[in-house]
């Protein structure tokens, strides 16, 4: 199964679910011009190239490295963090930090494949019901 089809297979499992709140949470990077300095920016972009548009842009990072592709809390009121991965995908170091740094905090962290993959997590944790 493709990580996207199964992220969207577990996002709507447990979003469906009563009590639960689930949501995706993207990592990502870009740069940021605030629409009062698009002229500028591009006007310094033609007139010093890359160096002088750098001086009106903003490079911005979304999320933490590492974090998992969905986020939820669960009706006890515990964390759950949920990094979705298609049935060869494997986790980079960065995911592996992250998923320590939850259980660390008493959160749940679970590499899935699928719902069931979930679902055995929260019985691994000691949850027989959610």
């Amino acid at each position: 199964m493709r990580e996207s089809k199964a992220q969207q297979e577990i996002h709507a499992h447990f979003g469906a679910r009563p009590g639960w709140l689930v949501w995706r949470h993207n990592v990502a990077s870009g740069f940021l011009v605030p629409e009062a300095l698009v002229k500028r920016a591009v006007h310094a972009f033609l007139d010093d190239g890359l160096a002088g548009w750098r001086k009106v842009v903003r490079y911005m990072r979304f999320g933490i490295e590492g974090q998992a592709d969905l986020f939820a809390v669960a009706p006890w009121g515990q964390f759950v963090s949920i990094e979705c991965k298609s049935s060869k995908g494997r986790t980079r170091e960065a995911q592996e930090k992250w998923r320590r740094a939850v259980q660390r905090a008493g959160g749940i962290a679970v590499i899935a494949r699928s719902v069931e993959d979930v679902e055995q997590a929260l019985r691994d944790a000691g949850r027989k019901e959610w």
